[in-house]
């Protein structure tokens, strides 16, 4: 999840100063996104010996983020410690960043959150009964039941999208009855971020969900159609009620395992970067045992790790590429 708004371009390019009397998750007093990120990063290079060349200078790395950012992320990938360095750069972030609860007296996030808070109050509101058909429109054809299972194997087959993503879809769709009907009745969900464009809320209730929806605005119920929607009635705000909000999804869970989504997202001001570290930090305050799964959007601009069988789709592509690809290549408007 860090690493999203590590390799997040306006996050690394604002450089914004945050004011200090700003109440909630923020950046040290007098401090930018791009110069903090700077710091953490040429830290971890030096610590676990990475060579990755962050510069000494604040000026040449923002100038040369988008290099250095993917090279230190593959000298991570290979190094035995990298599951040390991602814990460790995401441990420097809530210890770094700070909880400012306006009285001028800021403490680091990692602290803050080692306190209770009580949950916020909950109005749940059944929403009838839903019905999540998985249907995929492709080439003029809309594909469910056991159409779509077909399909799967066709695209996986041709190197559509990645084994990975193959093999997840073709699990869920292996569980569908023959109308393609999806049943998540017996699940709970929590969604921070829960109103945010691309939050897939709907769809869970539409499957009949219980969903905790986590957002500085209530939902619009008369929008929604399936499952129960629980909701705080005077929003939440995952900035200013991070503890608030890890005791509300405590209290939802009941002690049952909860499927977790991260989808807040808002733009400038570093808030991608502030966002992240909250959403991060709440799930960490959570009892281990009611953490059921954790998903989340990647920014296209963050640099992943590619599959055995990712790099074989995309050599095998370079090795079939027309004459015109060949010949810009050559010239170098084209890089491998």
């Amino acid at each position: 999840m860090f690493a999203a708004a590590l390799a997040n371009p306006v996050l690394a390019q604002t450089g914004l100063l945050l004011a200090s009397s700003a109440a909630g998750v923020n950046l040290p007093e007098g401090e930018s996104a791009s110069r903090l990120l700077h710091q953490m990063l040429l830290e971890a290079d030096d610590r676990f010996e990475l060579a990755a060349g962050i510069p000494e200078s604040a000026t040449a790395f923002k100038k040369d983020y988008r290099n250095l950012v993917p090279r230190l992320e593959v000298r991570r990938l290979a190094s035995e410690r990298r599951l040390d360095v991602a814990n460790h750069l995401v441990d420097q972030s809530h210890s770094r960043l700070v909880f400012d609860d306006g009285t001028g007296a800021p403490v680091p996030l990692n602290e803050y959150m080692q306190g209770r808070a009580d949950p916020l109050s909950l109005t749940a509101t059944p929403l009838g009964r839903g019905g999540l058909q998985l249907r995929v429109p492709y080439r003029g054809k809309v594909y469910q039941g056991s159409e779509l299972v077909q399909l799967l194997l066709r695209l996986t087959g041709e190197r559509r999208f990645s084994e990975a993503a193959g093999d997840a879809l073709y699990g869920v769709a292996r569980s569908l009855g023959e109308e393609g009907i999806l049943d998540l009745s017996a699940r709970k969900f929590v969604v921070m971020g829960a109103g945010a464009e691309l939050a897939p809320t709907p769809l869970f209730l539409a499957g009949n969900a219980q969903v905790l929806w986590l957002d500085v605005r209530p939902p619009d119920t008369g929008l929604l159609q399936g499952g129960t929607v629980v909701y705080p009635q005077g929003g939440a705000d995952l900035l200013t009620q991070p503890r608030e909000i890890a005791a509300t999804i405590e209290e939802f869970a009941e002690g049952d395992p909860v499927e977790i989504g991260t989808f807040a997202y808002v733009g400038g001001r570093a808030r991608e970067w502030r966002l992240t570290a909250a959403m991060n930090a709440i799930v960490r305050a959570l009892d281990p045992s009611i953490v059921g799964s954790v998903a989340l959007f990647i920014s296209p601009t963050s640099p992943l790790q590619l599959t055995k069988g990712d790099a074989r789709s995309i050599n095998e592509g370079l090795q079939q590429r027309g004459w015109w690809q060949s010949v810009l290549q050559a010239v170098g408007y084209f890089e491998p």
